[in-house]
């Protein structure tokens, strides 16, 4: 497994939600390639929850878009964006 690096951790202004390593309040995921697959190992946060001890599915619908996102740019090599 290899850690792919974040192309954004220079750039000015970068506060993703979903990756910035930076934002204390977002989800601060990092992505791995092993083969063919892009993952994510992430640990919820206890303020992440909605009802007691579940994951709030706005949180699991960043989870679902972030990772989509980093496909497309990894494996497609441009970006993306929903309308």
């Amino acid at each position: 497994m290899k850690k792919i690096p974040n192309p954004w951790l220079e750039t000015d202004g970068y506060y993703c939600f979903g990756c910035a390593p930076t934002n204390a309040y977002g989800l601060q995921m990092e992505f791995f390639e092993e083969g063919e697959e892009l993952v994510c190992y992430w640990e919820p946060k206890s303020h992440f929850q909605g009802w007691l001890n579940t994951l709030h599915g706005g949180i699991q619908s960043v989870l679902m878009d972030e990772i989509a996102a980093w496909v497309v740019v990894k494996k497609r090599n441009t970006c993306g964006v929903t309308s």
